[in-house]
C-alpha cells in the first residue's frame, strides 16, 4: 500500500435511506485538475472501529444496475469521481447497537469509522478517504 494523506470527510448515515453521495478527487491543492482514475478499483468499509474484525457496511466497485439492486461504487475515470451508492435495504439492515452512542444535549445519533481505498492499474492501494461514521435511527418504519 502506498501511503498519500487521506483526506479526513465525515459520513452520515441514515437507517432505512439511499445512501447517494459522489466524492471527486484532484491532482492540486487548488482543486483544478481532476484525477484520472481510469482502471482504479475501489472498496470501502464502515467499521465500528478501525480495530473491529469485522465490518458493518462492505461496497466495492461495479456498475449501477437500473434499478439498483446492489450496493456499489461507482468509478467514474476521466471525472475524477466515485459514486458510493447504498440501497435502502442494506441501510434499514445495519445494527445501530455495533456503533458507540454520541450525545449533544437531546440529540443520540451513532458513530463508528470508515474509509475508501483505491487501487490504481499498477496495483498500489490508498487510501483516499477516512473518518467518522455517523448512523441515525430512522422514525418513519
Amino acid at each position: 500500500m502506498s501511503i498519500i494523506p487521506a483526506k479526513n470527510v465525515a459520513l452520515d448515515l441514515y437507517e432505512g435511506s439511499t445512501l447517494d453521495r459522489t466524492f471527486t478527487f484532484y491532482t492540486d491543492a487548488a482543486r483544478t485538475l481532476l484525477k484520472d482514475l481510469t482502471g482504479y478499483t475501489a472498496a470501502l468499509q464502515v467499521r465500528a472501529t478501525y480495530a473491529s474484525g469485522s465490518a458493518l457496511l462492505s461496497v466495492v466497485n461495479g456498475a449501477l444496475a437500473d434499478p439498483p439492486t446492489s450496493d456499489v461504487l461507482v468509478m467514474g475515470g476521466v471525472a475524477g469521481t466515485v459514486r458510493l451508492y447504498v440501497r435502502d435495504e442494506t441501510m434499514a439492515a445495519l445494527d445501530v447497537g455495533s456503533f458507540t452512542e454520541v450525545r449533544d444535549g437531546d440529540d443520540l445519533t451513532y458513530q463508528g469509522v470508515w474509509d475508501l481505498e483505491m487501487t490504481n492499474p499498477a496495483g498500489e492501494t490508498s487510501r483516499y478517504l477516512m473518518g467518522p461514521a455517523y448512523f441515525s435511527q430512522e422514525a418513519t418504519r
